[in-house]
């Protein structure tokens, strides 16, 4: 893969996912990892919960709060798709 190429890469997952990045950066808060396991676990608020250790409403708050960020509906097929093929590449990338 050419330099080229991951700067395409890059390029997409800061599209996809930088305002969240900023955002966790800017709270000291964890809210991309929050929706990568969510999206991971086939959209389960209860494994998510479970997993972080915190309350259903606590992540449905969190998701909601995605939502707004990205202005993006994440029960939105399409959406979750290009939500998970965006961490793919900053997995591809690290």
């Amino acid at each position: 893969m050419s330099i080229t190429d991951k700067e395409v890469f890059k390029d997409y997952y800061n599209d996809t996912l930088g305002e969240l990045i900023e955002y966790d950066k800017n709270n000291d808060s964890n809210i991309l990892e929050v929706l990568k396991y969510y999206l991971e676990n086939n959209g389960s608020v209860q494994k998510t919960a479970e997993h972080f250790y915190v309350h259903r409403n606590s992540i449905n708050y969190r998701l909601n709060k995605v939502q707004d960020i990205l202005d993006m509906d994440i029960s939105d097929l399409d959406n979750c798709i290009q939500l998970r093929l965006a961490f793919m590449v900053r997995d591809m990338l690290d």
